[in-house]
């Protein structure tokens, strides 16, 4: 149910898309109402936060919610620019959101982002990011994703400036990523291949096909759990209900 004082998306509600709801200044809630919604995000407002309708408020298993789009970056100037939902201001937290990039295959430098995050201090909590290549532009900042599900056939991350820590979450990825970053007591269908420096990828109690077998030059798996505030400092900006 939406939260008290929150603007409402979708049947039932005041606005018929997120795009139009955050325009609407007068809340820093916004709760999406069940549905597909085939609309590119922007979200330049800082401190708010987002949630899509569930039945299981702590895991991506129960969204109802899904924000699709279909966009090239080639086509639209860049990666960024791809993305169907696009972070540019810090300290938001999405709840519960089914976001795509349904692109597919492509040309050559086809990357079709779903989520594009261009800011620090971002939750990402039971979300289910969905795309062929680079799925995920986790690019600025940290960040954190908590009980989330990433796929992508190509890979789904690169992080140029970011500590980003990822939990309970299920990344199914193939062939393996180009970079990667620490996670912990998530099942892992992706190993890592060293095409790129200066990355580190720490992992702790792993499961699943990628968690096994050889390691890039840059990886460490862990035999005890690292701190998080270790990787990203101060954990007061997150959920709690998710770490």
């Amino acid at each position: 149910s939406p939260p008290p004082g929150a603007i409402v998306v979708g049947p039932g509600g005041k606005y018929a898309n997120l795009t139009a709801a955050l325009a609407d200044t007068s809340s820093s809630v916004y709760f999406i109402n069940s549905g597909t919604y085939d609309e590119q995000v922007l979200i330049s407002r800082s401190n708010i936060k987002i949630f899509g309708q569930t039945t299981v408020p702590l895991s991506y298993s129960g969204n109802t919610v899904t924000i699709t789009n279909s966009l090239l970056a080639s086509t639209a100037g860049s990666n960024d620019l791809s993305g169907t939902v696009r972070v540019h201001a810090t300290n938001v937290s999405l709840y519960n959101l089914n976001i795509a990039n349904t692109f597919g295959h492509g040309p050559e430098q086809s990357q079709a982002i779903a989520l594009s995050v261009q800011d620090g201090q971002f939750g990402a909590y039971g979300l289910k990011l969905t795309g062929y290549q680079d799925t995920l532009l986790a690019n600025v900042g940290v960040e954190f994703y908590g009980n989330c599900w990433i796929e992508g056939a190509v890979d789904f991350i690169f992080g140029m400036s970011s500590s980003i820590w990822i939990t309970n979450s299920i990344i199914n990825v193939s062939p393996p990523p180009s970079s990667f970053v620490p996670h912990r007591r998530s099942t892992d269908d992706a190993n890592c291949a060293p095409q790129t420096d200066n990355v580190t990828f720490a992992e702790y109690n792993n499961t699943g096909d990628g968690s096994t077998g050889v390691r890039a030059s840059f990886a460490t798996k862990l035999t005890a759990p690292v701190s998080i505030s270790t990787v990203i400092g101060s954990t007061s900006w997150i959920d709690s209900q998710f770490l």
